[in-house]
């Protein structure tokens, strides 16, 4: 009964595989290309508000002592 479960679950995980709507090459790389530029612009983003406020609360900070 044990072997009958586990050739279903195969069965029908490759009968899953079959319905699956893979991308193409080219919308992979436009993708791909996306999520990369989204991430460097964020990086600089992220980097460029760091170095501000760690400029702006080193002056605050020889303001103040």
């Amino acid at each position: 009964m044990k072997e009958n479960r586990v050739s279903k679950f195969f069965k029908d995980n490759k009968s899953e595989f079959k319905k699956i709507a893979w991308p193409s090459r080219t919308q992979v790389l436009k993708n791909s290309t996306l999520v990369i530029s989204a991430i460097l612009v964020f990086t600089v983003v992220v980097g460029g508000l760091d170095y501000l406020l760690e400029t702006l609360v080193s002056l605050l900070a020889n303001l103040i002592a």
